[in-house]
């Protein structure tokens, strides 16, 4: 992790979502559905975005730019097709939408929280469902963030 910051660590919380991902309703029979997009935000590595398109989804996999290049490598290593890789800061404009928003362990700064929400509203639509893997630190800093996240959306759990 020091050469490569925290985007080059695979985290206890991308790990639990990657072997939870057949509980999804979104994947039956350990399958996403043909043509279901994904975005994962923060990938870091790409292991969450990976192994969700080994399981038939397409997916878009985010990070700031200088974390990118671990993730582009590990999804050509490991010949996966159907995954894009991307920047996207939060809060920057996008006009991409899609079925399923992923994120493992992207709660752990506060000061982020506002442009995360923002781009959360930002990249789903009415039928979008947001899973987002996080260990529960200080309820404080994250309370304000779920209150806001329960105005735009549904269901907030």
């Amino acid at each position: 992790m020091s050469e490569r910051g925290i985007g080059a660590v695979v985290w206890n919380c991308g790990r639990t979502l990657c072997s939870l991902m057949h509980r999804l309703p979104e994947c039956r029979d350990g399958r996403f559905a043909p043509g279901l997009r994904i975005l994962e935000l923060g990938c870091g590595t790409g292991g969450v975005g990976l192994a969700c398109a080994l399981r038939g989804a397409s997916v878009t996999m985010t990070d700031l730019p200088e974390n990118l290049n671990l993730a582009r490598a590990n999804a050509e290593a490991n010949k996966v097709s159907g995954v894009v890789v991307e920047p996207l800061a939060w809060g920057s404009p996008t006009t991409s939408t899609f079925d399923v928003v992923i994120g493992s362990d992207c709660l752990y700064d506060a000061e982020a929280l506002p442009a995360l929400l923002k781009t959360l509203i930002a990249v789903t639509h009415a039928k979008s469902v947001v899973y987002l893997a996080y260990k529960r630190r200080i309820d404080d800093r994250e309370r304000p963030f779920f209150d806001e996240a329960s105005l735009s959306f549904k269901s907030v759990l």
